[in-house]
Formats: structure tokens, C-alpha cells, sequence
């Protein structure tokens, strides 16, 4: 009996299927994501982002404007600030009721003006409160704390033509409604008194009694307005 070696052949119902699943296979191959599967990365990883940066400020940037107590009067067009070359400095008795010196709540008050006068032959600005303390000893050395400053009125920028005058009003207790162990009274010889905005000062010969501690404030000064 002699044996068939020839290979079996498909089914012909069989044929047509076979074809068609070969040519799908054949174009899932060539249709694969450059540089890899949809699965898999790049060899070099993923691109990375460059950090955004803010941009930098126009050269054209205005600067804040500085406290009213501070601010230079030039630097928005107007005359520029009065220094202490230009000014000479008095006290002299504050205007209105009350402001007689030894008047007000008691005899141990006294309610005074700061004046300043422009001695130049330029206008200048002041605007806002002066630095005012006692000073003794014949050397300028401070006696106490500083004046504190009443914010309750405005302080509108004061223009100073030469001969003209600007005042800040002054709070005077006298030391001596205090306890010298609190107080230390001394006698002073007048005022340090700092325009605003200014690191230079006037002196303005005062003689008053002062405190040498630092528990007690003896001053309260106002801001600047222009002499009536």
C-alpha cells in the first residue's frame, strides 16, 4: 500500500479567512509609532519644560511714593525740601484759645509752636512733622525720649518763599507732675528739632526743665502747616 507525502490542503472555505488574517498582520507591522510604541518612551525619557521667568522691570518703573512725613517735594515737580541751611528756628507762643504758655488742662501744660523761617533766597517744601527732643549738658546730648507725634491734623505740603514762615504745634508737661525717680529732671537748653525727611537739625534755645529717663515723653509735636 503506498502512502500519500503530499501536504494536506486547507479546506477551501478555510482559504479565504487564512489570506485575510495574514494581510492584517502584515499592515499591523508597518503602522507602529516612530521611536517606539504609544507604551513606550523615547530612549532620551520626555522633553523637559524650560522654566518660565517673570520679565524684568521697565527702567521706566515709578518708585513708591514715600510717608508724607518723609517725602522729597521734587520728586513730583514741586519745590524741593527745605534743609536745615535754609531755616532758622523759634518757639513762640501757640494762637487761639488755650495756647497761651501755662494754659490748658492745669499749669503744669504748656501749648507752644515750632517755627521755622526760610533764610535763603530760594522757596523750598516742608511737609509733615519735625524730630523734636530737649537737649542739655552744653553739648547737644538728648534728655529724654523724643516728642511723639499727633497725627489727629492734616499736614499738607507747606511752601516756604525766602522770608517765609511754616509752625508745628508743641504739647509741654512739665517734669514735674512726675516722680523724680521716674523723671530724673534736669535742666535743658532748648530744642533739637529736625526737619521732616531730614538727618541734619536746628537747634532752637529753649531753657525748660526735661526728663532724663526714658519712662516719660514730655513732648507732642504736630505736623507743619504754614504761619497765618
Amino acid at each position: 500500500m503506498s502512502i500519500d507525502r503530499r501536504p494536506a490542503r486547507l479546506p477551501r472555505v478555510l482559504a479565504p479567512l487564512a489570506l485575510a488574517l495574514a494581510v492584517a498582520l502584515g499592515l499591523a507591522g508597518c503602522t507602529g509609532s516612530p521611536g517606539g510604541s504609544a507604551t513606550t518612551p523615547p530612549a532620551d525619557g520626555p522633553a523637559s519644560v524650560a522654566p518660565t521667568s517673570a520679565p524684568a522691570p521697565s527702567a521706566s518703573a515709578t518708585p513708591a511714593a514715600s510717608d508724607g512725613a518723609t517725602g522729597d517735594p521734587a520728586a513730583s515737580g514741586e519745590d524741593a525740601r527745605c534743609t536745615v541751611d535754609q531755616l532758622t528756628g523759634s518757639v513762640a507762643p501757640a494762637s487761639g484759645p488755650g495756647g497761651d504758655p501755662g494754659e490748658g488742662p492745669g499749669m503744669s501744660q504748656q501749648r507752644v509752636t515750632v517755627v521755622v523761617a526760610n533764610a535763603s533766597s530760594t522757596a523750598c517744601s516742608l511737609q509733615g512733622w519735625p524730630g523734636v527732643s530737649f537737649v542739655g549738658d552744653g553739648d547737644g546730648t538728648q534728655l529724654g525720649v523724643p516728642a511723639t507725634l499727633d497725627r489727629a491734623a492734616d499736614h499738607p505740603t507747606v511752601r516756604l518763599a525766602p522770608g517765609a514762615s511754616a509752625q508745628a504745634p508743641l504739647h509741654y508737661t512739665e517734669p514735674g507732675v512726675y516722680a523724680d525717680a521716674e523723671c530724673g529732671t534736669t535742666d535743658a537748653d532748648g530744642l533739637r528739632v529736625y526737619p521732616p525727611g531730614s538727618t541734619a537739625s536746628l537747634f532752637i534755645a529753649w531753657p525748660q526743665a526735661a526728663c532724663t529717663t526714658a519712662d516719660h515723653a514730655l513732648l507732642e509735636v504736630g505736623g507743619f502747616v504754614a504761619s497765618s
